[in-house]
């Protein structure tokens, strides 16, 4: 029986999009009959505790058979590149744990797995460079500690993880990794979606958001290419030739660049008809997808959008950037968009807002797309990469 061990430590949505995928992934897995693996989920209890473990994992198929927790913070909080590099005690640590369990195999759904020196082969999933596309958003410390920090990852790790083929491109340009090394798996698509709401619950929320009448909406961290202040000038030429009042709400954490789009809130005509809410409770981000006009997503890179996805799930009409990974996702380019050109971007939201049949065509897309990309298990995938890779463990 190999004994894999899959890193899920205790990191939250202040991270962005990695720790949901990393619960989503992992629940995917536990759909999938694996045969002679015993899986082992090490992370925070609170964390764990939180997307449903261990109630949700030990099923009836048996494949998480253990779960082990440690006290500490994250492992990955103390080695992610804001973070500084703190590791001491947590590399004995974690050294010790892998003598305890004897792994044959570690999987890790980050970017940056704790600082130690393995004793058996192990993965780490890329979700990014992002700092490589656009430097200007990044500061020089920062810059300096993920190319140490990724690069420290990617060339110890037997196999590097990535969702989509341009995060693959990019690995193989500027790490110049070898092509075999390199493993596109697809996001757990089937496991996008939202627990079910009580009527209670949905009478309340209904209560609680009257007054945003018709919006659009956009949940996304405050970083600096999820590119708000585009979205916001977009919004501003919506309500010029709009009729109707309209809103814009966006969701998700408010970090250090929030300053700056409140600024630039302030100064705009339309400063009372845009609101930022923070991170919400998942049944009130479910609601604010379904009553939306539609979600619009104007990044200027993305490994994969979330919002994107869980839209569709919702059956609720997307917009989207031109950028990376979205065109494909989406797969309509009607409904797509150059996320430096705010004229096309409102256009393409007033038309929404005032032509209903390219609003159902939307609903349609999303739709069908979900349709088809649910049919996508990344359960035989990851099967295989772990099989390869523990009979194949070099890094060279």
């Amino acid at each position: 029986m190999k004994q894999i061990g899959y890193y899920r430590g205790g990191i939250d949505v202040a991270i962005g999009g990695v720790a949901p995928y990393a619960d989503r992934l992992l629940r995917a897995l536990d759909q999938h009959h694996f045969t002679g693996m015993q899986v082992t989920v090490i992370g925070r209890k609170e964390a764990c505790q939180d997307v449903g473990f261990p109630k949700h994992l030990v099923k009836s198929n048996g494949l998480i058979r253990k779960l082990m927790f440690h006290a500490s913070d994250s492992l990955y909080h103390l080695t992610h590149p804001k973070a500084g590099l703190k590791i001491g005690p947590y590399r004995r640590w974690l050294s010790r744990i892998h003598c305890d369990m004897r792994y044959d195999l570690l999987h890790f759904p980050f970017q940056v797995p704790p600082r130690a020196t393995f004793r058996c082969p192990f993965i780490v999933t890329m979700h990014d460079v992002q700092e490589l596309r656009f430097p200007e958003f990044f500061s020089p410390q920062e810059r300096m500690q993920r190319a140490e920090l990724y690069w420290g990852a990617i060339s110890q790790a037997s196999r590097v993880v990535v969702s989509f083929d341009h995060v693959k491109e990019d690995l193989l340009k500027y790490f110049r990794l070898p092509d075999a090394r390199v493993v596109v798996i697809p996001v757990p698509y089937s496991q996008c979606i939202f627990a079910d709401s009580t009527n209670t619950e949905s009478a309340e929320l209904s209560t609680k958001y009257r007054d945003l009448g018709r919006y659009f909406l956009y949940p996304a961290q405050t970083w600096r290419h999820k590119n708000h202040l585009g979205l916001i000038d977009a919004f501003e030429r919506v309500c010029l030739r709009s009729a109707e009042p309209l809103r814009l709400v966006c969701t998700g954490v408010k970090n250090e660049f929030y300053q700056e789009i409140e600024e630039r809130i302030d100064r705009s005509a339309v400063r009372d008809f845009i609101h930022f809410l923070g991170v919400v409770p998942q049944v009130d981000l479910k609601w604010l997808y379904r009553n939306s006009l539609s979600v619009v997503v104007p990044s200027l890179y993305e490994a994969g959008s979330f919002p994107l996805i869980e839209a569709m799930q919702l059956e609720v009409p997307v917009l989207c950037a031109s950028t990376t990974s979205l065109p494909a996702t989406i797969g309509d380019n009607r409904f797509v968009f150059d996320p430096r050109d705010s004229e096309q971007m409102a256009s393409l939201m007033s038309k929404m807002a005032s032509d209903q049949e390219y609003r159902q065509q939307g609903i349609y897309n999303s739709k069908m797309r979900m349709e088809t990309l649910r049919q996508i298990k990344v359960g035989p995938l990851v099967e295989e990469l772990w099989r390869t890779t523990l009979e194949r463990p070099e890094t060279s």
